[in-house]
């Protein structure tokens, strides 16, 4: 609610980050510049006192960028270790910009943070303290060597200009948020993880959800017949964030409703 206050006409881009914190799959907002992407993931990491690490990708960009640059004191020491702080490994939000538009390495090394959660620091793998991962981009990658990092963009937010009709409404609360920019936490990162907890709890109770499971075959199926393929991680996908939206909608199980959303 505190944030659909500050946003004009971004209640389904405002339930779409919240649904990917709550359920830790990874969302992107596709849109033009000047569509409040940025304004929206920032203010929600002020709002939950998270440290949100951002950066911008490049054909030139490294893992160094992301990940931190590797500690030379402890090279010469015969150490193969990186200095994390401020980068992926050590923040709550991790927030990148164009990701399209960085090289293969890059992206790979993300598709394996994305699906495992964690990045490998020279002979060990570090558990990632991320509560989400976020994208926002101008395009999406039609190529085929992208398909199957797209396909892990779980949530997907289209994201448009405001209509001329809210323009008034668009002026005023800018100019509110200019003036509250100090904005104070209502949540924390314990408040998120117990929610996510939560929400894997409400998952797991739908291996018992027959009449919900059964027609949720059906409009896949239905689906499939309008040439409409959903890949297996996406269809399970699907359920981790309808039990998201239960919870935020404060449903007792989760609805046809939730499952719809989730579809869409």
């Amino acid at each position: 609610n505190s944030l659909v206050d500050m946003f004009v006409q971004r209640e389904t881009e405002i339930t779409g980050i919240l649904v990917g914190m709550l359920s830790r799959e990874a969302t992107i907002l596709i849109g033009p510049p000047g569509t409040a992407k940025t304004k929206l993931l920032t203010t929600l990491a002020k709002l939950t006192n998270c440290e949100i690490f951002q950066i911008w990708l490049s054909p030139e960009t490294d893992e160094d960028a992301l990940f931190g640059p590797l500690d030379i004191k402890a090279y010469r020491e015969g150490r193969l270790t990186r200095i994390t702080k401020g980068f992926i490994p050590t923040s709550d939000i991790v927030l990148i910009h164009e990701v399209f538009r960085s090289n293969r390495g890059v992206r790979d090394a993300l598709l394996s943070a994305l699906e495992e959660k964690i990045v490998k620091i020279g002979n060990q793998k570090v558990q990632l303290p991320c509560l989400a991962f976020y994208f926002d981009t101008n395009f999406v990658s039609t190529d085929e060597e992208d398909l199957a990092f797209w396909d892990r963009m779980t949530i997907r937010l289209f994201v448009k200009y405001v209509s001329s009709d809210k323009w008034e409404e668009l002026f005023s609360v800018a100019i509110d948020l200019e003036v509250n920019n100090n904005l104070n936490p209502i949540m924390n990162r314990d408040d998120i993880l117990l929610l996510q907890e939560v929400v894997r709890s409400r998952f797991l109770t739908l291996k018992n959800a027959s009449t919900l499971i059964r027609k949720y075959i059906l409009v896949l199926n239905d689906l499939m017949q309008q040439g409409i393929e959903v890949s297996d991680r996406k269809k399970i996908k699907v359920l981790k964030i309808a039990s998201a939206l239960s919870i935020l909608y404060m449903e007792k199980s989760v609805s046809l409703d939730s499952l719809a959303d989730a579809l869409r």
